[in-house]
């Protein structure tokens, strides 16, 4: 287990690994995060809005910069959620609504 990183998705508190996708960490936390395209990049359904920390998540690639400035153009405080990597405190939201929380737990 790697360094561990507090991090605030929808409310909702959790210490991840650095360097984990904001995609991955709401997904572990049980937010029932919409990622249409599978977490590759294609869809943007994953955007999250940052609130806090922007400076805490990795670049953004020309891949992703294309997709949300150029192709669609979000503001400057949404990414990717499958692109973005978390590598210090941050508070951000889903930009499309979640219904209920996963369950890995299973019956």
């Amino acid at each position: 287990m790697g360094e561990q990183i507090n991090v605030s998705i929808n409310g909702e508190k959790l210490a991840v690994d650095k360097g984990i996708s904001v995609l991955a960490a709401s997904m572990k936390a049980g937010v029932n995060h919409m990622h249409l395209c599978g977490g590759h990049g294609l869809c943007s359904t994953c955007r999250v809005r940052i609130l806090e920390g922007e400076e805490h998540l990795s670049e953004m690639t020309t891949f992703e910069r294309f997709s949300l400035r150029g192709h669609l153009s979000f503001a400057a405080n949404v990414r990717l959620a499958c692109q973005a990597k978390i590598e210090g405190a941050v508070r951000l939201e889903t930009i499309f609504p979640t219904i209920g929380k996963l369950d890995f737990k299973g019956p």
